[in-house]
């Protein structure tokens, strides 16, 4: 039975929770009820058809307490995955593509046609501040599209952070609004204080917020005999968010760290330019911490010795108002000192997957009742395994991104292209940096092409590489696509029948310079 649900007035938390998990041939078998507007409205008991669905990914919020994402050339053309991503019915939010890059999407059912999409897809003009793109509001499609239409409705809108400002943005144009906004979204320091009572487990660390909590810190790692730390931010994602220190911790050396994370902070909001926001609305100078406080949590691979393996992992969970918990994939993590660099899928233990299964109903019970959320969300997380007997000793929650991952983000893409071919292979999220500023389609065939064949329009027996987000932002202006700001940089998707081809497809790229 559908229950009527409008608004963003609270759910009474489930009862009852239970586990399923859906390979890709069960996802495919959804059909068009993939997409993420879709998935928010099923998650909190509508029907997902016979309504538009207006989605955005909007990485830029103007909240730092939210989402404080301080480079908009570094995140922002993730706005992008709205279009990728997107199944029927849905209507994204985006800016001007990649002039080419939609008959691509067309032709490996990304798309079901260009002039089907160009009908559907809601085109936003970012902004320029003395002569630069600038960070929020210049380049949020959410603030843009209010600015650029007087109405969107009827439709249900889902957004990737819906901020307070984002949901009143959005009932302006005449879009109904299923989601809650809350500034605990995501936050590490939250979680790890409610992981005991909701049973997930979790890397030893401490939050900061007085001196007090540097002390009984300090005493704590060195009981651990701790060689390796991580100080973050409650908030952030890795780059500007998240720092590692080597070496035994000391109260005047984490007093410095603590001070010297403030300043790249401050320098990052300085060189954004964001408009109505900056450092002192996430940290007031005259205080010991960011809003949240820090978290200081002993390093994943610093807490086991070396007969074990630690293999950093993250899935996609959709989250019901039923007490479901949907695992949609389980992906292992490619990452550079804490940075984020993409993801393939992992396929689990028996094992591993109970003790995964028994964090993800303990993140969907504090998700449900602390913060209101129903939809999809992702976990990070580390699994331990005692190399000489292959055992997983440990499932350890790192932290939760209260938001549509960017692993099911690719992964949407890809199940589209296995759809399109009838058959399962792999896929390979990842960034690509090429050897220009990619700023038209010829340049794209051209770096992934190899021996006259060109991955661009390969199928997944020869495998292919589909750019789902290109960092490169364009401009519409009188019907004509340009860039306004270029970049060599794009997040693709490398198809393949089977993981190690889709290796092999990376490693060939290094030909053509592509890094």
């Amino acid at each position: 039975m559908q229950t009527e649900y409008t608004g963003t007035e609270y759910f009474k938390a489930p009862k009852h929770f239970k586990t399923v998990r859906l390979n890709h041939e069960q996802i495919i078998q959804r059909g068009v009820n993939n997409g993420f507007g879709s998935v928010t409205a099923r998650c909190h008991g509508m029907s997902q058809n016979g309504f538009d669905h207006v989605v955005v990914r909007n990485f830029i919020t103007g909240d730092p307490r939210v989402s404080p994402i301080t480079d908009p050339q570094g995140d922002v053309y993730l706005s992008y995955l709205a279009v990728s991503a997107s199944e029927r019915y849905e209507r994204p939010i985006s800016f001007p593509m990649l002039p080419g890059l939609l008959e691509i999407y067309e032709q490996h059912g990304l798309i079901p046609s260009v002039k089907e999409m160009l009908d559907r897809i809601i085109i936003v003009n970012p902004q320029f501040k003395n002569n630069e793109i600038k960070g929020h509001p210049f380049t949020d499609p959410v603030v843009l599209a209010l600015q650029q239409f007087n109405h969107l409705g009827p439709g249900i809108f889902s957004a990737t952070f819906p901020t307070v400002d984002t949901i009143k943005s959005a009932r302006s144009l005449g879009l109904e609004i299923i989601q809650s906004a809350d500034l605990i979204n995501a936050n590490k320091a939250h979680l790890r204080e409610y992981s005991k009572r909701y049973g997930i487990s979790m890397i030893f660390g401490n939050v900061i917020r007085k001196t007090d909590d540097i002390y009984k810190t300090l005493e704590d790692l060195q009981r651990r005999n701790s060689g390796k730390v991580w100080l973050k931010i409650p908030f952030a994602s890795g780059g500007d968010g998240v720092k590692s220190y080597q070496g035994i911790m000391s109260e005047q050396r984490l007093l410095q760290a603590i001070k010297e994370f403030r300043f790249l902070l401050k320098r990052a909001f300085e060189v954004a330019e964001f408009e109505n926001t900056g450092i002192s609305h996430l940290w007031p100078e005259d205080s010991l911490t960011p809003f949240g406080g820090l978290v200081l949590e002993q390093d994943v691979f610093d807490a086991y010795g070396k007969e074990f393996d630690i293999t950093i992992c993250s899935n996609a969970l959709e989250i019901g108002f039923d007490g479901t918990v949907t695992d949609l994939g389980d992906f292992k993590q490619i990452t550079v000192d804490g940075a984020y660099m993409g993801s393939r899928p992992i396929q689990l233990s028996e094992e591993a997957k109970l003790l995964v299964d028994a964090n993800n109903i303990g993140t969907a019970k504090y998700v449900t009742n602390e913060l209101n959320h129903y939809g999809i969300i992702g976990t990070d997380y580390a699994l331990v395994v005692h190399r000489p007997t292959g055992r997983t000793e440990a499932a350890l929650e790192l932290e939760i991104n209260q938001r549509d991952p960017i692993s099911w983000d690719a992964q949407q893409a890809a199940l589209k292209v296995f759809r399109r071919y009838g058959k399962v292979g792999s896929f390979i999220n990842t960034n690509l940096v090429f050897p220009e500023n990619i700023t038209t389609i010829d340049q794209l065939k051209r770096f992934t092409s190899l021996n006259g064949h060109s991955f661009l329009d390969g199928k997944i027996e020869s495998g292919m590489v589909i750019p789902i987000a290109v960092r490169s932002i364009f401009t519409q202006i009188n019907g004509a696509v340009e860039p306004i700001f270029e970049s060599p940089v794009a997040k693709c998707i490398i198809v393949a029948e089977n993981s190690d081809h889709c290796s092999q497809i990376r490693s060939m790229l290094a030909e053509n310079g592509v890094k």
